[in-house]
């Protein structure tokens, strides 16, 4: 970690930009397994997770990685197939990624990848095809609900708010004054009649 100091990969005090909490939690329940991750964070989680999640790319990308490897690394970007074939040719077991077109490429491969974690800055992707991922996949994993769907939660039967409201208690313990916490905490509540959360969850 010296080191990762010393040629400028620690983290700004004052940054609000970083996966720190992405970060920590991957580091408490994940196993050190290769990492896929956006360009910008890939320096931070040298740092954080340190060797033992090697990062796919970093910002040192002009001058230590081939063109050969940078081009296909953001056609990975472009859609599902592209980012398993880039995963397939670099096998990675995690993936943390930023508010770039990853988590909705990665969303898409269902059959691939599980959402198990997310907050304002960041999303942790676990790889099904690796058995490594299988506990944290069953404690943590997320049924992912594009933004598109939000309003069919308003919608949501009595016998299936006791469902919602269990995940959005998850939800809530990891980052509890996160946008997307509060909006679906609005949403249930819009479901369950419940006015007073609602406006709270708004506000």
């Amino acid at each position: 970690r010296r080191l990762h100091r010393q040629i400028g990969t620690g983290p700004d005090p004052d940054a609000r930009v970083l996966p720190i909490e992405a970060c920590e939690f991957l580091a408490h329940h994940g196993v050190p397994a290769p990492v896929f991750n956006s360009y910008d964070f890939g320096s931070y989680l040298m740092f954080c997770l340190g060797p033992d999640y090697p990062v796919t790319i970093d910002q040192r990308a002009q001058s230590l990685y081939s063109d050969a490897f940078y081009r296909p690394y953001r056609a990975a970007a472009t859609g599902p197939r592209a980012v398993r074939a880039f995963t397939d040719e670099y096998p990675v077991v995690w993936a943390i990624v930023d508010r770039d077109p990853f988590p909705s490429v990665l969303a898409a491969d269902r059959e691939r990848w599980t959402l198990i974690y997310f907050d304002d800055r960041a999303q942790i992707f676990a790889n099904r095809a690796d058995p490594r991922t299988a506990r944290a996949i069953a404690a943590h994993g997320f049924r992912l609900i594009g933004p598109q769907r939000l309003g069919q939660v308003t919608e949501l039967p009595a016998y299936e708010l006791g469902a919602a409201r269990a995940e959005l208690d998850r939800q809530s313990e990891r980052c509890a004054a996160c946008a997307r916490t509060d909006l679906m905490r609005a949403a249930v509540a819009i479901a369950a009649g419940d006015d007073g959360v609602f406006a709270a969850a708004m506000e």
